[in-house]
């Protein structure tokens, strides 16, 4: 499945960032400030995919036909004030092609940030020099990482929760329906 591959992949990332991050001499204290910002989005960015794909697999492999119909049909309501800008189809149609933008965008931070330590390696302005661009470069793509899970998981979470309830409200009607019925002579 696509998603095994994904999660595999976005596990290598996570791990070759994290080891970039704690070896001393690729992203330590004399630094250039780029490659340790790169190598931080990269690691950020790889766990929000992540839990992403983890999400998602564990949404959808929970999930009935009646649940995958309802999200694809556009029947979930909810939509009417979550999602005025894209239609239904195309926020799972998003949804289902993020895991894949995270992992674009974390393998290309990893490779700039390989790029800036081949290039500038220690020499070049570091970390405590430069805090606020490192924070700016770093701290962007992993805010905006962080807001689209949040979104796409309170997104699901209010579908999920709407169906929910609408099944149950169809269930109360059948079952006051069906006394109302045998209440009648």
């Amino acid at each position: 499945m696509e998603w095994d591959r994904l999660s595999t992949a976005m596990s290598v990332i996570t791990a070759t960032s994290a080891a970039a991050l704690a070896i001393p001499g690729l992203a330590g204290p004399g630094t250039y400030w780029v490659i340790s910002s790169c190598f931080c989005v990269a690691l950020g960015l790889s766990l929000e995919g992540l839990m992403l794909v983890t999400y998602v697999s564990l949404i959808s492999a929970g999930a009935s036909d009646e649940i995958i119909g309802f999200l694809a049909t556009g029947d979930a309501y909810v939509y009417s004030y979550l999602l005025r800008l894209v239609s239904p189809q195309m926020f799972a149609a998003i949804v289902m092609a993020l895991p894949a933008a995270f992992i674009s965008y974390s393998s290309l931070f990893l490779l700039v940030g390989t790029f800036f330590m081949v290039i500038h390696g220690q020499t070049g302005s570091t970390v405590e020099s430069k805090e606020r661009s490192f924070s700016i470069l770093s701290l962007v793509p992993l805010s905006l990482g962080a807001l689209v899970l949040a979104f796409v998981v309170l997104t699901c979470e209010a579908v999920l929760w709407n169906h929910t309830r609408e099944q149950e409200r169809r269930a109360r009607d059948a079952v006051e329906l069906k006394q109302e019925d045998e209440a009648e002579p």
